[in-house]
């Protein structure tokens, strides 16, 4: 049993490819351990407006207000994240150099060495 007692689960319900969020449509561009980029889109089949480049977040397993299970699921940075753990670009190319510049942070991270996500300068290197 974990934290409330809730049983864990034994999989991750890991980010879909394609969804829809706040009137969007956003389609998973490229992944690449944690960081992903998602193209934005006005409607399904539409040109994309925005890329964003996120740093997968992990919401843990646990009890909705009405009772039901919600399992342990991966998802993009909340509203207030980002800035921080989440950038939205005009063109791929940008997209794809912040995420290169991630990528090289969790490393480091893992390493133990750099800065947290959460001291990352939003300006820095994109």
């Amino acid at each position: 049993m974990g934290h409330l007692g809730l049983s864990h689960t034994t999989k991750t319900d890991l980010m879909k490819k394609s969804y829809k969020k706040n009137g969007f449509v956003f389609n998973e561009v490229s992944r690449r351990g944690d960081i992903a980029i998602y193209s934005q889109h006005l409607k399904e089949n539409s040109p994309a407006l925005y890329y964003e480049v996120f740093l997968v977040q992990i919401h843990k397993e646990r009890i909705m207000p009405s009772g039901k299970l919600a399992p342990e699921r991966e998802t993009c940075p909340s509203n207030e994240k980002w800035g921080l753990e989440g950038f939205t670009f005009r063109n791929l190319a940008d997209a794809q150099t912040k995420a290169m510049f991630l990528q090289q942070k969790v490393e480091d991270r893992k390493l133990g060495k750099g800065k947290s996500f959460k001291t990352i300068e939003v300006n820095e290197n994109l």
